[in-house]
């Protein structure tokens, strides 16, 4: 697929907070809320029909009790406090295993109204789909650990490294935290709250019956993608058969592009991606206005939710009083 606009279109790293970034990078089909909670219902208009929607996601609920916040800023101020935490439980595992390790403090700064707006088109002119271009500061200082390391003769940073990471690894792909030392033990104790209900094996059925519907979800083509798809294949970019396939296509590149950089932001190339991925995304953006998309997905979106929370009740009732309970 080009990104590269016709003739004749119109124009209409791993991070010491490691997936602090992650929630942020979603659709761009954000969700939207409604004064009376998920029972109530707003209008849409799909045409020259009208119809109604529920106001908010009747599932995001349990979502949150199994992964973690969904509120961006409240997710960044977790990650902050959880990464603090780990550090210093890296230092604990460190010192049991006879080596010194200093934690390494870092803190992000940001504007809880302007950290998630892909719907705003000043936000989206500077940040795009937020690959490149952040809407927050990473504020990171130097490792005090540095010193250390380099003090340490070549056995000595040898068996350093292997109990801060683990040992070498030759395969691809990820192993598991428990293979990757005292940096892999701390980041499941740090998260173990927050994660709680990823972690139970009490809830694991439930956790595969939403990943399932979610994936049969994300997997439909529905009559706004197509009309969004439309209205960006007039707009030069053709090829994409769903909303989301813009923002997925962009990612991967990147991956592809900086994967193996230590600072892509850095790179001479990202300013030129960066150019790109903001053209795509605002073009994107005014598809979803022309195709009224958003409100036309969540409708689709949310009446299958209604249903799966109606087929699986007694599953997510024990889910809540579980969260509810936990210490």
């Amino acid at each position: 697929m080009s990104f590269n606009r016709t003739q004749s279109a119109q124009s209409k790293t791993l991070s010491l907070l490691g997936i602090a970034g992650l929630i942020l990078v979603t659709g761009a089909c954000s969700r939207t809320t409604g004064a009376t909670g998920a029972e109530s219902e707003i209008a849409y208009v799909q045409g020259s029909k009208v119809g109604t929607a529920l106001s908010e996601s009747p599932l995001q609920a349990y979502d949150d009790m199994i992964w973690g916040t969904s509120d961006q800023g409240d997710h960044m101020r977790l990650m902050v406090a959880e990464h603090s935490h780990r550090e210093q439980l890296i230092a604990q595992c460190m010192r049991d295993q006879g080596f010194e390790y200093r934690p390494h403090t870092v803190d992000i700064i940001f504007d809880d109204a302007r950290l998630w707006d892909p719907d705003n088109r000043e936000w989206v002119s500077n940040y795009g789909y937020a690959i490149v271009n952040k809407p927050w500061q990473e504020v990171v200082t130097p490792n005090p650990n540095d010193d250390i390391i380099a003090s340490l003769t070549e056995s000595e940073h040898t068996a350093y490294q292997n109990a801060l990471f683990g040992p070498p690894r030759t395969e691809q792909g990820f192993a598991g935290f428990e293979t990757m030392g005292c940096y892999g033990w701390a980041w499941e104790e740090a998260a173990a709250n927050r994660l709680w209900g990823a972690n139970s094996d009490e809830f694991a059925p439930l956790r595969e019956a939403i990943n399932r519907f979610r994936g049969d979800l994300n997997a439909e083509t529905t009559d706004a993608d197509r009309d969004w798809a439309e209205c960006m294949a007039d707009a030069g970019f053709p090829g994409f058969s769903r909303q989301r396939d813009a923002q997925d296509h962009l990612l991967n590149e990147f991956t592809t592009l900086f994967g193996t950089t230590p600072d892509p932001i850095s790179s001479a190339r990202s300013a030129s991606f960066s150019d790109r991925e903001i053209e795509v995304a605002l073009i994107d953006l005014a598809c979803r206005e022309e195709t009224n998309f958003t409100i036309r997905q969540n409708a689709i979106r949310w009446e299958a939710e209604a249903q799966f929370v109606t087929d699986h009740r007694t599953a997510l009732d024990a889910l809540r009083s579980a969260y509810e309970q936990r210490s």
